[in-house]
């Protein structure tokens, strides 16, 4: 039945709708995708019943981490043991040819996969994932330092699609014409310039920008920074370039010095892989209003691209995966008021999308008065949890007073 409801939002709520209605306020632009993270795609050789069982497992284990955000659930007896014989979770499966490769598409049941994770206690991670971008620089044989592109970094630019795939991380490389060309040079990548990489990067929209640089692990100094490679900051004829170099070189060093400074727990897994290696890759985070900095060391460009893409998965997945905070079924319970619901099909719409989140166990609706709807909502997290997932998106934006600032109580207003 449908009741009025009852002091729903407060003076302070109200006024702050009004002023959004009257005032056309826009939401601000949310850059995320919705990824597959029950569906896995494996080269295979042929498709002989032996090929189909090998792929299978190793497409299942992919899944399981995409789904976890975490790479260590496939050490778990349950999982490990569902992972053998993957047949039981396998829903359907085809083989496709993609770019003269044949490849084995399998599609597993979520909802099983799901169930078993909250049951051994492993985070559930949503399909709808952050846009990132990334700016690589790459130094040379001959010493000459580009930025990669799609045209460019054929062997580079297929490890970085094939891994953020696997991981379910949306990234992509910048297209570098005319337009970056003009926003962005080799300095402010080389240099990783957070203002200058957050600028150019605002054309693609992306949630996260990632700057990195790759380069022989002969040590880092200011000679870094030469645009010759020669390990000198230039030649005399320009103190402006000069100076330039200099400050590139005392950034890196002041960023590098104040790394404790950022969260060590977020990124502690992307600072464990720190070691020896021929090549070194330092990069930048940017995202969140929060830059972090650091370096990972390997035997060539190849694996330490790699590298990168799984640590900045596994930094996503500690941010936006869901750690489930009660026994499965007995998920703690928030109200929320939504407005802007005034047609049947928008009540719908927003049922239908808070059910579709992973954080949310079961939405109903309680309430209807208007245009202003109250869901009761099941959650497997906790309420941040359910904020961080919501924010990812603009369906549902929270209500803010004039100044901007968020009205008290769990008010949203709802967006198509």
């Amino acid at each position: 039945m449908i009741t009025k409801v009852r002091n729903v939002f407060s003076k302070c709520a109200v006024a702050a709708l009004l002023t959004m209605l009257l005032a056309g306020l826009a939401a601000p632009t949310v850059a995320t995708e919705v990824v597959e993270t029950n569906r896995a795609k494996i080269p295979v050789a042929d498709q002989s019943r032996e090929s189909l069982s090998r792929a299978s497992r190793e497409a299942l284990a992919q899944v399981v981490v995409k789904m976890s955000g975490k790479r260590d659930s496939v050490k778990n007896p349950v999982l490990s043991a569902a992972i053998r014989n993957p047949t039981k979770l396998l829903r359907s499966y085809q083989f496709e040819v993609i770019d003269q490769t044949l490849y084995l598409v399998a599609d597993f049941d979520a909802e099983s996969i799901e169930s078993i994770l909250r049951t051994e206690g492993f985070p559930i991670w949503d399909q709808r994932r952050p846009d990132g971008l990334l700016w690589l620089a790459l130094e040379q044989d001959n010493g000459n330092r580009v930025i990669l592109d799609e045209a460019n970094s054929r062997e580079l630019g297929q490890v970085i699609t094939t891994t953020a795939e696997q991981r379910g991380v949306p990234v992509s490389m910048p297209l570098m014409d005319i337009t970056d060309s003009q926003a962005i040079s080799i300095y402010d990548v080389w240099g990783q310039f957070a203002s200058s990489l957050t600028q150019a990067s605002q054309r693609y929209g992306a949630d996260f920008v990632l700057g990195a640089r790759i380069y022989r692990n002969d040590g880092l100094s200011s000679a870094e920074f030469s645009p010759s490679g020669s390990g000198e900051p230039g030649d005399g004829g320009n103190e402006q370039e000069d100076a330039l170099y200099r400050a590139l070189a005392n950034e890196r060093q002041a960023k590098l010095q104040g790394r404790a400074s950022f969260s060590d727990e977020e990124f502690r897994a992307m600072n464990a892989n720190t070691g020896e290696g021929d090549y070194a890759l330092d990069w930048v985070l940017i995202g969140g209003d929060k830059v972090h900095v650091g370096t990972l060391y390997g035997e060539s460009p190849v694996q330490l691209s790699e590298n990168l893409l799984h640590e900045y998965a596994d930094f996503l997945a500690g941010k936006f995966a869901i750690v489930p905070v009660d026994e499965p079924g007995e998920a703690s319970s928030v109200e929320i008021s939504v407005a802007n619901l005034d047609s049947l099909n928008r009540y719908v719409e927003a049922l239908r999308y808070l059910n579709s989140l992973s954080v949310v166990d079961a939405a109903v609706l309680e309430q209807q008065s208007g245009s202003v709807g109250t869901f009761r909502l099941g959650l497997i997290g906790s309420f941040e949890d359910f904020a961080t997932a919501v924010a990812l998106e603009n369906h549902l934006q929270p209500v803010t007073d004039g100044a901007g600032q968020r009205v008290e109580g769990k008010h949203y207003y709802w967006n198509d």
